[in-house]
């Protein structure tokens, strides 16, 4: 029996996948535990195998085996490089803290002065400008080239006379030949020509400060950073200097100073070893998939195939993969843990590599053992998989956790492709029971299940019932899908088949688990109305830790950076913060739009400095609590108000105009209400399904006032649940048809089928077929392209309809506080450019951020003032979206060359939804079509070879004698 198992060459063939195991369980334990001795144990495996391939191994297995050893020595290059710096390190921090220091500042040092060479030249050529505005931009433009990080003006006597770039600094303040001068954000570095009156200059941001650096990036920051340093820190030039920092002189004038920042020595065991873990976790990855097909030749035999198996699981055991949570929310614990299933299901990347693993190699077992299965554990399988194969997929469903930030399509595939490919091993071995069960007989058609399994699909948000689950006899219709599929006779589709049913079960499930979710996360956030959570407070007491004793912030500007560097920028949790200074409020920041009593935060405020102490209390603002932490600091206190995370409080539109991240970046899980008329009191969220909505209501009481919050869950109709689930269960078609690609390999079928059909391939019949398949995939896919962009234009139309009749509105113009007063009433930001300079704005601290800089976009300035139009609109790069800033023109009463410019906002939520429907609806059609296509395309294409078929052979028969003509 165990020589069955073995390969036919002998046992001495598994030396080298045996070395190959080795390695891999030793590369696995230098990821958990980066120690020279799993380096020297992979290394020696790695020898060994290297030395064995061509001596014991056989011919078939020698080149997955090659590329097996082969992506292991990169992955021992990588580690081995990551050892041997992070030993150096740990020797010596502060000798190579020192070093690479050095090498930072000398290669700032050099691109600075290169960038000033560069500038200094723009400049010069810049005073050749030609009298044209069109032409003058042209030419200005080139000179510069990074119209994102540079600018270049043109100044003559005190009037602007042409420019180019983005210019992060106020230009006025540009006085000297070269210079660098500082602004709320950042630094910008500048060089000057002057001649003849006229005046030239070219700037360059040098760095930009949080939260600007999301939206731009300076010179120095744009220099690649290594393990060790991370970054500059700049002051004003002095003149001591210290081998430590960089003194930078240009024509003997000093510009700046600066230092190379070396974090904490953990923090720089953690870089080095996060950079290390990716390159040698993808280089392990690619030995683990040469490894698998190397195990699974028919050559190596079954007890290879099993240990092989084995391994893979015990390197999933082993690498820590919720390390990589910070590169990828595959591996993210926080929306993806079964806790059942430990290490195998502790996130959707171990649940996906245990389950492709497992998969594998239940395909290669059941088509090499055949009908060798004892009849009666055959039919005892068949009832197990009917009885609980449904079950199984649901219970690890349950590890699904939607974010309250919303789900996004790449959410759904991390969740619904490893639940498939579980749910496809248990089908395609209950299909393979059933056969053994059923002998000779036959059984049912093999579409008979995937029909009944898409009824089940169709059916399920139809038959959803509040509080969040299906009717009971729901459960017996997959159990009747599984049956016939594990019923139905041999087909050479069965595969297929089994795909089909879990690609349709696991969207189907995923769907309901994160109905569900959908729902916690609404009952979570009315339950927690009362006040901010303890993690909320432990943060916002962090940050009131770190203001104490400090210089008041006095601007929004500082609050705003203060916030940016504190973890409660990444909690998501509303937040506001106050300066106060004898009694009054000197400037504020908030992150979302919440309102609370002023004069009961300027108390608080008051007791912190009277008492030179914290204080903090908890105050009403409509049915929430917020927390008031009030600091004493210098020169007063700053009051920090933290909302709980909740709906009632809506997004800040222009978060991402001041580089601040959004609060959600999908569409919103649910919506919450709040009414005037109370409910009686209950003990939890009431749920009623009306239609496609489930609706939920819950009371809230206190001593002053009494109402209902009432919480909307959207579950969408078929017209837009189905192209979503179809995507998806092509997509989970896919990845099952990659394993089976890999398994195929494995086998050495792909190499029999290519050498079968390679002639044939060149047959009229596959050149008509595939003729007749891109006469529908070219101008489908032109279609669709064609489409996609009429989608973003209609988006980009809409917005644009928004703020250029949100500026039309403007009225009251040249009166006192004219511009705030207006924003205000418009719930919009306004900005003021004269002759293309910004003299004023209704929020300073939107105009110091935004990253169009402190002039008017040339091109604007060419539609507004050459070509006289009345209004332009322009988009603008913002983190993760497109925003768009809209410019009229002023009456000439007001004054002369004045425009006036508006935001749009980025948050239009319905604008969003439909343009994501009608996007999964195009690419949903344009998939199925070519699918269609492509079996037609076979099928018309053999229709119409039979009559050249027909001629052939009768040409042949005419050639030997057979017929007459």
């Amino acid at each position: 029996m165990l020589s069955r198992a073995l390969p036919a060459s002998g046992a001495r063939s598994l030396v080298a996948p045996a070395s190959a195991a080795a390695a891999l369980l030793a590369a696995s334990g230098w990821l958990t535990d980066p120690a020279i001795g799993y380096l020297a144990a992979c290394a020696l495996a790695t020898v060994v195998g290297v030395a064995s391939v061509r001596r014991t191994a056989p011919r078939s297995l020698r080149l997955p085996l090659w590329v097996t050893f082969t992506a292991l020595v990169v992955m021992l290059l990588a580690a081995g490089r990551a050892q041997m710096r992070l030993t150096r390190f740990s020797r010596a921090p502060a000798e190579v803290g020192a070093t690479q220091s050095e090498r930072q500042r000398a290669l700032l040092e050099s691109r600075v002065t290169e960038e000033l060479e560069q500038l200094r030249e723009a400049a010069h050529r810049a005073l050749e400008i030609p009298a044209e505005p069109s032409a003058a931009v042209s030419l200005l433009e080139h000179a510069i080239h990074d119209v994102d990080h540079r600018a270049l003006f043109v100044v003559r006597g005190d009037t602007l006379v042409s420019w180019a770039g983005t210019l992060h600094a106020e230009p006025r303040a540009l006085v000297a030949p070269s210079g660098v001068v500082g602004t709320p954000f950042g630094l910008t570095l500048y060089a000057a020509v002057d001649s003849a009156g006229t005046r030239a200059v070219a700037s360059a941001l040098l760095q930009a400060s949080p939260p600007a650096d999301r939206l731009a990036r300076g010179l120095a920051q744009r220099i690649a950073s290594d393990e060790v340093t991370e970054g500059f820190t700049f002051s004003p030039p002095t003149d001591t200097a210290t081998r430590d920092v960089l003194r930078f002189m240009d024509g003997g004038r000093p510009l700046f100073v600066a230092r190379s920042i070396v974090p904490a020595v953990e923090e720089v065991r953690f870089r080095l070893l996060e950079r290390a873990r990716v390159r040698v976790g993808l280089a392990l990855l690619l030995a683990m998939m040469a490894f698998v097909v190397c195990v699974a030749r028919r050559e190596a035999g079954s007890l290879a195939l099993v240990g092989g198996v084995l391994v893979v699981l015990r390197c999933v055991t082993v690498v820590p993969l919720s390390a990589y949570s910070t590169r990828s929310r595959l591996f993210d614990a926080g929306i993806y843990f079964f806790p059942a299933g430990r290490v195998y299901a502790a996130n959707g990347g171990a649940l996906l590599l245990v389950s492709a693993t497992l998969l594998l190699a239940v395909m290669l077992l059941v088509r090499r053992l055949g009908a060798r299965l004892p009849r009666l554990a055959a039919i005892a399988t068949c009832a197990a998989l009917i009885g609980t194969g449904p079950f199984i997929v649901g219970a690890l469903s349950r590890g699904i956790t939607p974010p309250a930030s919303g789900t996004g399509g790449a959410l759904w595939l991390i969740w619904s492709i490893p639940l498939c490919l579980a749910a496809t091993t248990l089908l395609v071995l209950g299909a393979w029971a059933g056969r053994v069960a059923l002998g000779g007989r036959r059984g049912v058609n093999a579409a008979v299940g995937p029909t009944i399994a898409l009824l089940a699909a169709i059916l399920a948000p139809l038959v959803w019932q509040a509080p969040g689950q299906w009717p009971a006899w729901y459960s017996w219709l997959w159990m009747l899908a599984v049956a016939m599929l594990v019923l139905a006779r041999p087909s050479r589709r069965a595969v297929l088949a089994a795909a089909t049913v879990a690609g349709l079960a696991s969207t189907t499930v995923v769907w309901g688990r994160t109905s569900r979710g959908r729902m916690e996360l609404a009952e979570r956030d009315v339950r927690g109305l009362a006040a901010p959570d303890e993690y909320g407070v432990a943060l916002a007491a962090r940050l009131a830790a770190n203001l104490a004793g400090d210089a008041l912030p006095r601007t929004a500007q500082a609050l705003l950076e203060r916030y940016v560097l504190s973890d409660l920028s990444a909690s998501g949790y509303p937040v506001a913060l106050t300066a106060w200074s004898e009694g009054r409020p000197l400037a504020t920041f908030g992150s979302a739009p919440f309102d609370v009593a002023f004069d009961t935060v300027g108390a608080v405020a008051a007791q912190a400095i009277a008492k030179q102490r914290r204080v903090s209390m908890i105050t009403r603002a409509n049915v929430y609590g917020v927390r008031v932490l009030a600091v004493p600091m210098r020169g007063g206190a700053v009051t920090i108000l933290l909302a709980p995370r909740t709906r009632l409080i809506g997004n800040d539109a222009y978060a991402r105009w001041y580089g601040l991240p959004p609060a959600e970046g999908a569409e919103p899980p649910y919506t919450v209400q709040v009414s005037g008329d109370s409910l009686a009191p209950h003990s939890t969220v009431r749920w009623r399904r009306d239609g496609p909505e489930l609706h939920g209501d819950w009371a809230v009481r206190d001593a002053a006032t009494a109402a209902r919050v009432h919480v909307e869950v959207d579950l969408r109709g078929l017209d837009s649940l189905i192209p979503r689930g179809g995507l998806l269960v092509l997509a989970n078609l896919a990845a099952v048809g990659l394993i089976w690609l890999l398994g195929a390999v494995a086998d050495g079928r792909v190499g029999r089928w290519w050498r079968l059909r390679r002639r044939r391939l060149r047959s009229y019949r596959t050149r008509l077929s595939i003729a007749l398949f891109l006469f529908f995939l070219v101008p489908a896919s032109a279609f669709a392209v064609w489409s996609w962009r009429q989608l973003v234009e209609d988006a980009q139309a809409s917005r644009r309809l928004l703020v250029t009749e949100t500026m039309r509105a403007v009225s009251g113009v040249g009166e006192p506080q004219w511009l705030r007063r207006e924003s205000a009433r418009l719930d919009t930001k306004l900005l003021l450019y004269s002759s293309g300079v910004l003299v004023d704005a209704s929020d300073s601290l939107f105009a110091d951020l935004a990253p169009m800089g402190r002039l008017l976009r040339p091109d604007v300035a060419l539609s507004l003032g050459v070509s006289e139009e009345v209004s332009a609109t322009r988009g603008e790069h913002l983190p993760g979206a497109t925003g768009m800033l809209g410019y009229r023109v002023l009456a000439s009463t007001v004054g002369s060359n004045m425009v006036i410019a508006a935001p749009a906002r980025v948050d239009d939520l319905l604008l969003d939804r439909r343009r994501r429907d009608l996007s999964v609806l195009l690419i949903f059609a344009t998939a199925l079509g070519a699918a269609a296509a492509f079996w037609l395309s076979a099928v018309a294409a053999r229709q119409l070879a039979r009559p050249i078929g027909a001629l052939r052979a009768a040409a042949r028969a005419v050639a030997r004698g057979e017929r007459e003509l």
